[in-house]
């Protein structure tokens, strides 16, 4: 499915592909797919980041805390996005992987996503520059 993706892509969009939602934890992926014992995220964020890498995939969506360990293992090879991100200290909301963009950063993302970081803040212009200047 992945490689259909990437062939109907072309060179003109690179194809992302999503590994474990940052909303879950790995007690939550467990129960979805049917398993008793908890789901090392890391493991299954790596083993799908391994199939789209197969695929000619440009990259993969992650959590920040995964992060690091993808781009241990592809380097530049793969792009990584990083949804989920929140300021030091901020409200998770329904995520359960976040991260601060420095730290998004650090772990290798070369896409991150602010989001309600910034659309929920009540001074987002303040908000944004905030984080260009967490990420200068």
């Amino acid at each position: 499915m992945v490689e259909a993706a990437v062939e109907a892509a072309g060179d003109s969009c690179g194809v992302l592909v999503v590994t474990v939602l940052t909303s879950l934890t790995g007690r939550e992926v467990a129960d979805a797919w049917g398993r008793r014992d908890d789901i090392d995220v890391e493991t299954e964020v790596l083993r799908l980041a391994d199939l789209g890498a197969s695929a000619g995939a440009h990259g993969v969506v992650c959590s920040g805390r995964e992060a690091a360990a993808v781009h241990a293992r592809y380097e530049e090879r793969l792009a990584i996005l990083v949804p989920g991100v929140r300021a030091a200290g901020g409200n998770a909301q329904d995520q359960a992987r976040v991260v601060t963009p420095r730290a998004a950063s650090d772990a290798g993302a070369r896409y991150i996503v602010v989001g309600r970081m910034v659309t929920a803040a009540a001074d987002r212009a303040g908000a944004m520059d905030d984080v260009l200047r967490e990420l200068a």
